[in-house]
């Protein structure tokens, strides 16, 4: 067995490895490292490990990331787990590999959703929800809590709500938009102009999104996945209008999306990560039958040792940005914070 970086000549095994893993999300893919390639300052660095006949045994995606503080390798940026593909064996191997490899090019490691062995360069800043999905919309109906239930009702009854599939310029216009009013109140920066518009045109039928509107009026979107049986949350935003949210456009969406899941023979769907602090959002994750684990990350100086990131999004810093970028006109937020997410993100 060998591990090589992947070329050109080994793409069509590399998808066909990728499509066939019952661990592979979307995240795997190529498509989505080049999404990624085209937004942000990333190179794509993937490993694969090969066999003699030059078949593929297992895969890490891995993406060179540039910034101003320097360059790193990381397994992915903007994608919250992405673990090598393979047996044990193989997986022990590619992290290894990665691991001289970052250290001979003198560059720091961040490996998400892998903890090496509980040392101390792993950590759980984040926590993961996933909800276990059952082979029916009604036991999937019957899983939920309560007052998700009855939220949903509550959105359902709204006759001036409908769902339709994002496909239009202006339906990706308006997501940005949404995110934008979203991120911002949140104290956060958002995404450049023409995120969504690029995400729909890379990753084409890989992903699927949804747009709630009111009376014609966008007011709320998400952004899921379905890759084999595994399907993900990757994006969603509702307006910031406390009427518009009473509407609970956020439980007619997430509905939605777990139904087309469960249709589709989906046996998990993933929600996403949050930070511990956010304990109502983590409610409103697990209200659908998630199950609230610690995502570890491992990161490694450019020696190789366990380290701690130096950027927290609940440090004293982020705290003190995100009050200042939360005071900005819209119209100078949208032009000022996509570098910081470029950044610090």
């Amino acid at each position: 067995m060998r591990i090589v970086c992947l070329s050109p000549d080994l793409h069509e095994a590399y998808d066909a490895f990728v499509d066939q893993d019952d661990a592979a999300t979307v995240y795997h893919t190529r498509d989505w490292l080049s999404f990624l390639a085209s937004i942000f300052p990333l190179a794509p660095r993937s490993l694969v490990a090969v066999d003699d006949d030059h078949r593929i045994l297992g895969v890490l995606p891995l993406a060179e990331r540039r910034r101003l503080r320097g360059r790193s390798l990381e397994a992915l940026p903007f994608s919250h787990r992405v673990e090598p593909l393979g047996e044990p064996e193989i997986v022990e191997a590619l992290v290894n590999d990665i691991r001289r490899r970052a250290v001979a090019a003198k560059l720091p490691l961040v490996l998400r959703g892998v903890d090496v062995s509980g040392e101390a360069g792993s950590r759980a800043s984040f926590v993961n929800t996933v909800v276990p999905l059952p082979d029916s919309v009604a036991s999937l109906n019957g899983s939920m809590r309560d007052a998700t239930r009855q939220q949903l009702r509550q959105a359902e009854r709204m006759r001036r709500l409908s769902l339709h599939r994002a496909e239009s310029p202006e339906d990706f216009a308006a997501m940005d938009a949404i995110m934008a009013d979203n991120r911002r109140f949140l104290a956060s920066a958002t995404y450049p102009a023409g995120f969504f518009a690029t995400l729909a045109s890379v990753l084409g039928e890989k992903i699927h999104a949804e747009i709630c509107r009111d009376d014609g009026a966008a007011i709320a979107f998400f952004v899921s996945s379905l890759h084999g049986r595994r399907a993900i949350y990757h994006y969603g935003a509702s307006r910031t209008d406390p009427e518009l949210r009473r509407l609970r456009p956020n439980n007619l969406l997430y509905w939605s999306a777990l139904k087309r899941a469960v249709e589709a023979g989906a046996e998990s769907f993933d929600l996403g990560t949050s930070l511990p602090t956010q304990e109502g959002l983590i409610r409103f994750k697990e209200g659908w039958g998630g199950v609230t684990t610690p995502l570890p990350m491992t990161t490694f100086d450019a020696e190789g040792n366990f380290s701690v990131a130096g950027f927290s999004q609940e440090s004293p810093l982020a705290r003190l940005v995100g009050r200042a970028v939360a005071r900005l006109p819209m119209s100078l937020y949208r032009l000022v914070t996509p570098p910081l997410l470029r950044e610090f993100g």
